[in-house]
């Protein structure tokens, strides 16, 4: 009978990592995507603008109007440049957390090959064993 994997705590907890780091990855890239199409639908809305200037009022509201979009536009831009820099950072957080995690498993993979072939040996060892039993015991019949 083989020895469990040693490390299968820490095997577990690298996987919970990981699976929490890709977690966050999603939500950041989800995120990012919304932000991204908050942005692009703010610029199609100030471009399909067709608004008629009749008079000087109408002139001041459209001028307040652009000023606003594009007031809207820096701030969702740098909006987006932070959810970048987060997803970005999740990424990094994912590729470490996989990292480890993977080190682990080329552990455990070394220890299941170990134990197999451990077990094969003792295996080959019983099989020895009997057929020199029954070899000695037809010589000495």
């Amino acid at each position: 009978m083989s020895r469990g994997f040693g490390l299968a705590g820490l095997k577990r907890l690298r996987d919970l990592r990981e699976a929490g780091a890709a977690g966050r990855l999603a939500a950041a890239n989800a995120e990012l995507a919304q932000g991204r199409q908050r942005t692009q639908r703010v610029r199609e809305e100030s471009l399909a603008s067709d608004e008629q200037v009749a008079t000087g009022a109408d002139l001041l509201a459209f001028a307040a109007a652009r000023a606003s979009n594009r007031s809207m536009l820096t701030e969702l831009q740098t909006q987006l440049a932070i959810l970048q820099t987060q997803a970005e950072k999740a990424e990094a957080e994912h590729r470490m957390a996989r990292r480890d995690a993977v080190v682990v498993e080329k552990l455990e993979q070394r220890h299941t090959q170990a134990a197999a072939r451990a077990e094969l040996t003792a295996e080959q060892a019983r099989l020895d064993e009997a057929a020199q039993r029954g070899h000695q015991g037809r010589r000495r019949a």
